[in-house]
């Protein structure tokens, strides 16, 4: 019996004691990858991606070798008992070379939308929530705050990826040709 209770009191460290695979260096989180694309000009990578630039709904700065699009994400992360509210904003930028581009999703900040409890919401940034985490899960008595961190990392995570997926899925794409109906 005594075996079942340590087994029992262990299971929950166990689950937050695993790594998250989030990019963290100087106390920020970047993701960035480079991807190959074979006899493809940066001219043409700049088209592809000025065409997924005009099928978002985003604001854009554009420079001759590189784009930069800032998102503005709502989703429903789990924190504590209740259901939080957050807008995640990131930016991504896309760098061309020839036959190459990189993507670089930064800046990625947290502002939970206004409620009774937090009239004046604080804008936390994603290296903060990550900082706090790997603080948090080895703690005594800090665990659920932990698990709980983990768990909107992971959210996170997921959406930043999901976006990568999409940028090059239309950059793999050549780009489509109007037609001249005249």
């Amino acid at each position: 019996m005594k075996k079942f209770i340590v087994a029992l009191m262990i299971l929950p460290i166990g689950s937050v004691a695993q790594t998250l695979e989030i990019p963290y260096s100087d106390g920020k989180i970047e993701y960035v990858e480079v991807v190959q694309v074979a006899s493809t000009s940066s001219s043409e990578l700049n088209t592809r991606a000025n065409y997924y630039v005009n099928s978002s709904e985003s604001a854009t700065m554009i420079d001759g070798d590189s784009i930069q699009i800032s998102f503005e994400a709502l989703d429903v992360f789990i924190a504590g008992k209740d259901n939080l509210k957050i807008k995640m904003n990131y930016d991504v930028v896309i760098e061309f070379k020839d036959s190459r581009y990189r993507i670089i999703c930064k800046n990625i900040k947290f502002t939970p939308y206004p409620d009774p409890f937090h009239p004046q919401p604080i804008t936390i940034t994603a290296g903060d929530v990550y900082r706090g985490y790997m603080e948090n899960k080895s703690k005594l008595g800090k665990q659920r705050q932990a698990e709980h961190q983990r768990e909107f990392l992971s959210n996170m995570d997921s959406l930043i990826k999901i976006r990568i997926d999409e940028i090059k899925q239309t950059m793999a794409a050549p780009t489509p040709q109007i037609q001249d109906d005249w």
